[in-house]
């Protein structure tokens, strides 16, 4: 996928929420046990393909290492508890990764079509700014889907700066109608990409080869809706 010239840098922002410092964790590839509320049963025990992550292809595998944590560097697989749909009743409380949305034969969205871009958007209830944003996500992401783009919510912390819970994610899908993969971070392994007191953190990241494309710390509707439109049409200003 190519990049635009100079569309936007790492650190551009119009508007932020600051908040309490945190060190992020190691990354790995397995969901933290507390993001596993007791008695609930592991995605492999779940029948039910949610909706909003593609069938599994067990012929596809994650890029290998070396990854890293700016533009141009490929991301290392993220894994954690969420809801593929919240507003489906039948979508389960399940372990979503990056590599669910992986799709270097560009045939795994809809109709066999590519899936090009996720927009990884990391906010915390107690940003105004991230609920500013919230408000208007949903419908540019619902408008872009049939171009190829994924979008991705982590709630990392809740209005008192304290590890979100699994309410704290079924508040924001709840609240701002949200229907694209949506997952708990309560040990804030995102951090490792952006300031907190930047939040919110918008990331794109091209699907074809997980290569990180933009992270945009800090919101702006206008930057947001532009870099969309560059990234699944190709029209970048």
């Amino acid at each position: 996928m190519t990049k635009p010239l100079a569309l936007f840098s790492l650190a551009f922002a119009l508007s932020a929420c600051g908040g309490a410092s945190s060190n992020p964790p190691p990354a790995d590839q397995v969901p933290d046990a507390g993001e596993q509320p007791e008695g609930e049963v592991d995605a492999g025990e779940v029948p039910y393909q949610d909706p909003g992550i593609p069938p599994p292809d067990p012929s596809i595998v994650y890029p290998a290492p070396p990854y890293g944590t700016a533009p141009g560097d490929t991301i290392h697989e993220i894994k954690l508890y969420g809801y593929a749909d919240f507003s489906d009743p039948n979508s389960s409380w399940r372990p979503i990764a990056l590599s669910d949305f992986y799709d270097p034969n560009g045939n795994r969205g809809p109709d066999g079509a590519p899936l090009k871009v996720m927009l990884v958007n990391v906010s915390a209830v107690w940003c105004s700014v991230c609920k500013l944003e919230a408000a208007s996500l949903q419908a540019k992401c619902a408008a872009a889907k049939d171009n190829g783009l994924v979008c991705y919510t982590a709630i990392f912390e809740d209005s008192v700066y304290e590890p979100a819970t699994r309410n704290d994610v079924n508040y924001w899908a709840s609240t701002y109608g949200i229907t694209y993969p949506i997952v708990l971070d309560r040990t804030f392994k995102w951090g490792e990409y952006f300031d907190e007191n930047a939040t919110p953190m918008n990331m794109f990241i091209d699907l074809k080869t997980m290569e990180i494309l933009d992270i945009v710390m800090g919101y702006s509707d206008r930057d947001i809706s532009l870099l969309i439109k560059c990234y699944t049409e190709g029209v970048c200003q």
